[in-house]
């Protein structure tokens, strides 16, 4: 079976797009490209799709305090990089 890529037009939708499939995802990565300031958002589902999507110019510590919350409530575990600062990894 091959991987499928699905690019979405934004985190809303992005989000959206989690919560109505968070039963078939089992990770879920969103991370800063701080020199470009674009924040990237993908998701791997258990069919082998990946879902993904980037926002310009916004502060990422507000989309890692939306995730992490989303998380919580899907029961989704956090897992720490060395410089968390800057990325999150949540998996079930």
């Amino acid at each position: 079976m091959e991987l499928k890529t699905i690019i979405l037009s934004s985190e809303e939708e992005f989000r959206n797009y989690i919560i109505s499939n968070s039963s078939n995802i089992y990770k879920f990565i969103i991370f800063e490209d701080a020199l470009n300031n674009v924040i990237f958002f993908y998701c791997f589902d258990k069919n082998r799709v990946i879902i993904s999507t980037k926002e310009y110019r916004k502060n990422f510590s507000f989309f890692k305090n939306k995730y992490l919350s989303l998380a919580k409530d899907l029961f989704f575990a956090t897992i720490d990089y060395s410089d968390h600062l800057y990325a999150i990894k949540l998996s079930c």
